[in-house]
């Protein structure tokens, strides 16, 4: 009987903990935007392994739901903005995630970022060293990835 009420106490306890930002439901929702991880674009059926949309601007304060339509896939921060909180989903799970600092996300399907399932959020105004950041790894990542090469084109203009 002791280990029930123990079990029931740690279970209730841990549950009151304050989530991260990031992770928070208690936030004002004002505007959630939905990013869908896929295999194959809705928009483009030769597009494959996508997140659409793969470029969204945003203001501060708001936040990206990760959804998952194909499973298989997951959504983890790649270089972000220096004060902004890191996310991983995992794989086969959704997240969402509040974007407070402003800058550019940017973003991988860790399976299959060699594949160009990568993605990026603006948020307000990147500073200059954040543009700079994230124009360098994207050309990092472009030269390993396999396929969606115009993709990454597409998002290294964007990067300004």
């Amino acid at each position: 009987m002791k280990i029930i009420l123990s079990l029931y106490a740690l279970l209730f306890f841990s549950s009151c903990q304050k989530q991260p930002d990031y992770l928070s439901a208690s936030i004002n929702r004002k505007n959630i935007y939905k990013i869908k991880m896929l295999n194959r674009s809705e928009k483009n059926p030769n597009d494959f392994m996508a997140f659409e949309p793969f470029y969204l601007e945003v203001k501060p304060d708001n936040i990206v739901k990760f959804v998952l339509v194909d499973k298989g896939h997951g959504s983890k921060s790649l270089s972000i903005p220096k004060k902004a909180l890191p996310w991983n989903s995992g794989l086969n799970n959704e997240i969402e995630v509040l974007l407070k600092e402003e800058g550019f996300y940017l973003y991988e399907c860790r399976p299959h970022t060699s594949m160009g399932m990568v993605g990026l959020i603006r948020v307000g105004s990147p500073s200059k060293k954040n543009i700079k950041e994230t124009k360098k790894k994207l050309l990092e990542l472009q030269k390993n990835i396999k396929m969606n090469h115009k993709r990454i084109e597409e998002l290294i203009n964007l990067v300004r």
